[in-house]
């Protein structure tokens, strides 16, 4: 393969390779010197565990989150405005069937 080929390639694999690497690297028994993040690392995951815990009821975020998932946008999408307000903004989903069972579950 040239070398252009290569590297299109590579550019096009980065992300899911970026997010194989971080998923793999808290593995309990995981090996390596990976950097940790730090404080910023820290942050980033509160975020995206925040981001998991609104996508399946609201519509922005669930729209930003599939298509990072799906690879068709860049992990940028979860950090841009419309994503990042409805982030932080907004109550965590709670489906409708959990309503109703902790309401039955009170009484």
């Amino acid at each position: 393969m040239t070398r252009r080929v290569r590297r299109a390639l590579l550019a096009a694999s980065r992300q899911a390779w970026d997010i194989f690497v971080g998923a793999d690297r808290r593995m309990p028994g995981a090996i390596g010197n990976a950097p940790d993040g730090g404080s910023a690392g820290a942050g980033r995951g509160w975020y995206l565990r925040r981001d998991q815990e609104r996508s399946p009821g609201g519509p922005v975020v669930g729209r930003a989150s599939r298509a990072v998932l799906t690879l068709s946008e860049p992990v940028a999408a979860l950090f841009a405005p419309p994503a990042a307000r409805a982030d932080l903004f907004t109550a965590r989903y709670r489906p409708r069937w959990s309503r109703a069972r902790n309401r039955r579950n009170s009484g």
